[in-house]
């Protein structure tokens, strides 16, 4: 019986060195940083259109707190892939507020 303990235990850290430990080291990797600013509202989907520094638009739900000009600081998921378009938010934090008429005019 005790061999057959040992055999079993042998057989599962083998397997776990084979499938791989999934760390937050080997994680962190696929996390990062954006910044948006909010464009838009769409309260019938209720959902908040953003806009980051590259005019890539994403959205998020839940647009009850948010205003037009709101400055948006995320944390992202890449997803495991190098495609931008299948990332998504992992955390959503205010940042402040940019008016717009003001940021946005050319003097």
């Amino acid at each position: 019986m005790r061999n057959v303990i040992s055999v079993m235990m042998i057989l599962m850290v083998s397997l776990l060195f084979v499938v791989g430990f999934k760390t937050p080291e080997k994680e962190m990797g696929h996390y990062y940083p954006r910044a948006f600013v909010v464009d838009k509202l769409d309260y019938a989907r209720d959902k908040v259109i953003v806009t980051d520094a590259v005019g890539m638009e994403w959205e998020f739900a839940e647009c009850e707190d948010w205003e037009k000009g709101d400055m948006v600081v995320a944390i992202m998921c890449d997803n495991g892939t190098p495609i931008m378009s299948d990332d998504y938010f992992v955390e959503i934090q205010f940042a402040g507020y940019i008016d717009p008429v003001a940021y946005w005019s050319y003097d």
